[in-house]
């Protein structure tokens, strides 16, 4: 079987799988919301702290604005793959319970393939969602040639957590 095919047919049934649980759903949509909140936060708080004199402040010799970078990465280049991660993760989980594993050997797809699909597509679509996430932030956004190797190596954080789940 073609790798393009089980994409096709595996990823439909990670659909299905994703769509019966609000819990999943609401791990992508969490992204989303973690994203615009950020936009539109992140300015006002900066201003906010900065009127209010806590950030710069006495203590605080910083406003909230030089510390974008820092938020914005771990926002949006670790939690973004982080929730693909923890959603496929569960994916996997649900699907070690129904022993699908087991009725994966008899079928036509050969097993590395599949354990390529299961480690390859969470990291594919974690470096997708950092990109989203981090141009719609839009603070402190590197330029795109900078962007794409930092999403690339963001989006490995979630086979590791896929992985970890399924243990």
């Amino acid at each position: 079987m073609e790798m393009t095919q089980l994409v096709r047919r595996l990823g439909r049934s990670d659909l299905k799988l994703i769509g019966r649980d609000r819990f999943l759903i609401f791990m992508f949509l969490f992204a989303v919301y973690i994203a615009v909140a950020l936009r539109f936060l992140l300015p006002w708080a900066d201003g906010y702290l900065a009127d209010h004199d806590i950030m710069p402040g006495p203590s605080i010799p910083l406003r909230l604005a030089e510390i974008y970078p820092m938020l914005v990465a771990f926002m949006g280049l670790f939690t973004g793959a982080l929730l693909v991660g923890t959603v496929f993760g569960f994916v996997l989980l649900d699907e070690k319970d129904n022993n699908t594993l087991r009725a994966m050997l008899v079928t036509p797809v050969p097993l590395p393939r599949y354990l390529l699909y299961r480690v390859g597509l969470p990291a594919v679509l974690a470096m997708v969602i950092v990109l989203g996430m981090v141009l719609v932030i839009n603070q402190a956004v590197p330029p795109l040639w900078q962007l794409l190797p930092l999403a690339a190596g963001a989006g490995l954080t979630a086979p590791i957590v896929t992985l970890f789940f399924a243990t």
